[in-house]
């Protein structure tokens, strides 16, 4: 038995998470050297030190909700900034475990420590990327989306931008909430060969394009969309591509096509006058 607990403690010791024994008053009875190490201090000098001497003050909120909700169900977690004693900050994220007695009382807790410094970093990073490519997406003329063929045949849209929204007359979370949102504003003579080039496309896996008409409240309008198909990790299709309002051109091609049926037809009633004379 002696031999078991020792081959513990020298388990908890030399641990890579940080660990600590906590009496009832909060103060440091024991640590691990990935606790002291986490906190650039040598482990006895914790001894008698107080936990929340190494917590940020602004979160010591998150701290005080943390150690309440250990006293209440047992074991808590949250994620906040730990202080060296150096005073530099770290994010850390840590989990509270009640210590009872014999007789159920409060005898302490243990915390067990780890540093998502790096982790905090990359997230802040993605979401920068996000917010850029949010604004980049909404400021590109036409529209940014990407289109799931699932392998159940079902459709969705993980994500369209607000120009894609304006186009089609949907508002961006109701396309993303359910395809046939889109699809049910696309003119009834324009949906099934929609769907044939989608098919077409996903089975031949060749590039996507379609020209066809969307019903909205401002009317009728022309799209054209492309998009390239690449497999998923689940075996989804999935399209990422540019959609773009050609309601324009197309006003002006007929334009052009009535223009020159026009001219053509003056120019067949003139060589019939030329004929008669």
């Amino acid at each position: 038995a002696e031999s078991e607990l020792l081959d513990i403690s020298m388990a908890l010791k030399n641990a890579v998470e940080g660990i600590a024994k906590v009496n009832e008053d909060s103060r440091f009875l024991s640590v691990n050297e990935s606790y002291a190490s986490l906190h650039g201090m040598p482990s006895h000098d914790f001894i008698g030190r107080k936990v929340t001497d190494f917590i940020a003050s602004e979160d010591m909120g998150k701290w005080l909700t943390c150690f309440g909700g250990m006293l209440r169900d047992g074991k808590s977690e949250a994620e906040l900034l730990g202080v060296t004693d150096g005073g530099a900050q770290f994010h850390e994220q840590i989990t509270l475990v009640k210590k009872v007695g014999t007789n159920s009382d409060f005898e302490g807790y243990y915390i067990f420590d780890k540093d998502i410094t790096k982790r905090k970093a990359t997230e802040a990073s993605l979401q920068k990327s996000e917010a850029r490519f949010h604004h980049l997406a909404t400021h590109v003329p036409g529209g940014i989306y990407q289109f799931i063929r699932h392998t159940n045949g079902l459709y969705s849209f993980p994500y369209v931008s607000p120009g894609f929204g304006r186009i089609v007359g949907v508002e961006p979370d109701r396309a993303m909430d359910d395809a046939s949102n889109v699809f049910n504003n696309v003119h009834p003579e324009d949906l099934h060969p929609l769907m044939e080039t989608i098919e077409e496309s996903a089975r031949e896996m060749t590039v996507f394009v379609f020209e066809g008409r969307i019903l909205t409240d401002q009317g009728v309008r022309w799209f054209h969309a492309i998009s390239t198909p690449e497999y998923t990790e689940d075996g989804d299709i999935s399209f990422n591509g540019l959609l773009t309002d050609i309601t324009d051109k197309k006003v002006a091609d007929q334009k052009i096509r009535t223009l020159n049926e026009n001219l053509s037809e003056r120019v067949e009633k003139l060589a019939a006058v030329n004929q008669e004379l």
